[in-house]
């Protein structure tokens, strides 16, 4: 089996962070709105949608449930 690089990982957070950006715009939700509402930093929801930072699971994780999806793990 291989294994996943940085590169790789790097590439999929950064699309899953477009596709949630897009949900954001979709539901017409600011980045305002979504730090007051989950307590986090509204500065690094900017950070990360400017890609100058990214973005933790646990972070992408409160910010899908704010949307309305789930982020369920695979488990072995």
């Amino acid at each position: 089996m291989q294994r996943m690089n940085k590169r790789e990982a790097q590439s999929i957070s950064y699309d899953f962070v477009a596709f949630l950006l897009n949900e954001c715009d979709k539901q017409g939700i600011s980045m305002y709105q979504i730090a007051r509402d989950t307590c986090l930093s509204y500065t690094s929801i900017l950070d990360i949608k400017k890609g100058k930072q990214m973005p933790s699971l646990y972070t992408l994780c409160i910010i899908a449930d704010y949307l309305g999806y789930k982020f369920d793990l695979i488990k072995k």
